[in-house]
């Protein structure tokens, strides 16, 4: 071998070397980032029961209104812990297998019923506004028939969401 071909064997060894580890690296990187992120159960659990308990809490307090302003005031905040307990429950991290997929399920249909619940609000406040009488009545049985089906509490049953049924 001439000496400028001994040398280039340990450089390509060194490159091949350091080509392995970085394969090594991103493979490392790629499985953390997919699969070590799953939550337990129990972590799911207690994080999506405390954003139920917080939201009973911030809405226990409400009473009867005694003026229209006063119901624009309450209608404001059920919106706002709507959007927070919404928000949050997106940003959970999931659990995984069956009951990783009934917690997604759980928080699709919180997110729909979410959407359904604004929309019902939105209309509730036009026809106080409009002073209509079938308006409010037809807003409130939106209101009511939000988990009419029971889906969304059976889910919260099966997970053990005490804090949310």
């Amino acid at each position: 071998m001439s000496p400028g071909r001994r040398g280039t064997v340990p450089v390509m060894r060194t490159v091949s070397r350091l080509a392995a580890l970085a394969s090594v690296v991103v493979w490392a990187a790629a499985i953390s980032a997919c699969g070590g992120g799953e939550a337990s159960v129990e972590d799911f659990r207690s994080e999506a029961n405390a954003i139920c308990r917080e939201g009973e809490e911030a809405l226990g307090g409400l009473g009867e209104p005694s003026s229209p302003d006063q119901v624009d005031e309450q209608l404001d905040l059920v919106l706002e812990e709507l959007d927070s307990a919404e928000g949050r429950f997106q940003d959970l991290e999931l659990p995984g297998g069956d009951q990783g997929e009934q917690a997604e399920r759980f928080v699709e249909l919180f997110s729909e019923r979410s959407d359904a619940g604004r929309s019902a609000i939105d209309d509730l406040r036009g026809a106080i506004e409009a002073q209509d009488q079938q308006g409010l009545q037809r807003a409130g049985q939106r209101l009511q028939a939000l988990d009419e089906d029971g889906e969304l509490e059976g889910i919260a049953g099966e997970l053990d969401l005490e804090e949310c049924r």
